[in-house]
């Protein structure tokens, strides 16, 4: 902080001496003067505040002046800001005595900051802790966060006492908006967690807005791995817990990425997947590709046709984008030499034993769909393929095949469906636009898409292109353990 600080006056400092020349040596004599007093006035506001006060007589509007008073005065602690310039996400950062407050009685979950410093902003602002912010629909989901910054020098107000007082951080954001889905699971909460909590090494707190108790218990392990303290569920808290800093919102750095030049020793989403093996994992990391290696599934590591048995976990749909001769494909799998296992991974499924089939996998195949973000659990350089039905381009492009070969390094195939594997050529004509051209039907808005391409058709693979997809999913996960 201190360091970040020097470095703005210094900054502000130069931007000054480039004005006139009266200016220059008045910023010079000024930041002097300020240095001086605090100096050998051991610090002290009541020394450093008048010096500020001349500093910013002969440079008014000028931000050197406060800066420098901040750096030396002992309030330099003492922060608030927003930013609020990311489409996708808000994020406050406080610090100082900041207070957590209840959402009880009616009242919202509020963040007190009770400051002794008058340079500090001061006021009231609300903030949605969740990372969609450029869907409305989802965010009128999301419960509001009151921010309060509130000047306190010479005076303690009764709502100032805490119940539980914390020394390490705060970290605050809602688990409402999609969660429950396995995408939104990972890609608006668990990875941004990941990401924002990194810098503390586990030295902070969460508390969470809008959280099931299922949801909160099915990732605890996740979460044991991001804190060392306990999570603070604000639907049944009923305290006020007192923090010196705390961070409202969730960083992220895109779909399912941990961009390295952003966190602080140059993690990426292989360390947030180490971080799912020692949840989730029964065996060291180290261990498990040699394990692979090493396991009669494809002996001395090489392809040699049918004695290669690759593990094949297909991805099982029951409402929508539903492959309907699923059985059918299962065992023509198991003909093509492949350990097949058809898995069906809803809300409820236990994540430890999810875990273990996806992280054994050679390949996993499954239709477009919320549960290939299980992908986070394979090995790298094991086989990912993906079923794309007619209208889902560009959402399988941007959330599931970038980030498989540029975050999670999986090999990547991609099973197209022709008009004629899907349902929409029954529901509709052979010849009819949201068959023959789903891009102009798209156009008119996400409503369009999501009715018809993503909860109005299934698929039925074609057994003679599925023979091809297999032969060169097992060569790929062949060589990747050779």
């Amino acid at each position: 902080m201190e360091a970040s600080l020097i470095f703005t006056a210094r900054q502000n400092f130069m931007s000054e001496m480039k004005r006139s020349p009266i200016k220059r040596y008045s910023a010079l004599f000024s930041v002097l003067l300020v240095f001086s007093f605090a100096s050998t006035a051991t610090r002290l506001r009541h020394v450093v505040l008048p010096s500020l006060r001349l500093c910013e007589g002969f440079l008014p509007n000028s931000r050197l002046c406060s800066d420098t008073a901040r750096l030396l005065t002992g309030h330099r602690s003492e922060n608030y800001w927003c930013d609020r310039s990311d489409n996708r996400t808000d994020i406050c950062y406080i610090r100082g005595d900041v207070h957590l407050f209840p959402g009880i009685a009616g009242q919202k979950v509020s963040v007190h900051l009770f400051s002794n410093d008058d340079l500090t902003w001061h006021g009231e602002e609300q903030i949605q802790p969740y990372t969609r912010k450029y869907d409305p629909a989802t965010m009128d989901t999301v419960d509001p966060v009151v921010l309060r910054s509130k000047y306190t020098e010479f005076f303690h107000p009764v709502e100032s006492v805490c119940d539980i007082v914390h020394s390490v951080p705060l970290i605050l954001f809602s688990a409402g908006g999609y969660t429950g889905n396995p995408y939104h699971d990972f890609q608006d909460v668990l990875v941004p967690m990941f990401i924002t909590s990194k810098p503390y090494d586990g030295d902070v707190v969460f508390a969470i807005t809008q959280a099931r108790d299922w949801w909160l218990e099915k990732f605890s392990p996740l979460f044991r791995q991001m804190t060392k303290n306990e999570i603070i569920d604000m639907n049944q808290n009923k305290k006020v817990h007192c923090f010196p800093e705390a961070t409202i919102g969730l960083r992220l750095h895109g779909e399912l990425k941990v961009n390295p030049a952003h966190m602080p020793h140059n993690e990426t989403m292989k360390d947030f997947q180490d971080m799912v093996h020692r949840a989730y994992g029964e065996i060291p990391s180290h261990e498990l590709l040699a394990k692979a290696k090493t396991s009669s599934r494809c002996p001395n590591y090489s392809f040699r046709g049918g004695d290669c048995k690759l593990k094949l976990v297909i991805l099982a749909r029951n409402q929508t984008r539903v492959i309907l001769n699923q059985a059918q494909v299962a065992s023509f799998a198991q003909r093509e030499g492949f350990d097949v296992q058809v898995l069906n991974p809803w809300g409820g499924t236990d994540l430890r034993t999810l875990y273990k089939v996806i992280n054994g996998a050679d390949v996993m195949m499954g239709v477009h769909g919320a549960a290939l973000t299980h992908m986070v659990f394979m090995r790298p350089h094991s086989v990912l393929v993906q079923i794309v039905p007619l209208g889902t381009d560009w959402p399988s492009r941007t959330y599931y095949q970038e980030p498989a070969i540029n975050s999670l390094h999986l090999q990547y195939l991609e099973y197209r469906i022709t008009p004629d594997e899907s349902t929409l050529s029954r529901t509709y004509s052979r010849d009819h636009p949201a068959v023959t051209d789903p891009e102009a039907v798209i156009a008119k808005n996400w409503e369009t898409r999501k009715k018809i391409y993503m909860q109005g058709q299934d698929v039925r693979l074609s057994l003679p292109k599925l023979k091809l997809m297999l032969h060169e999913a097992k060569r790929l996960a062949s060589m990747s353990l050779s």
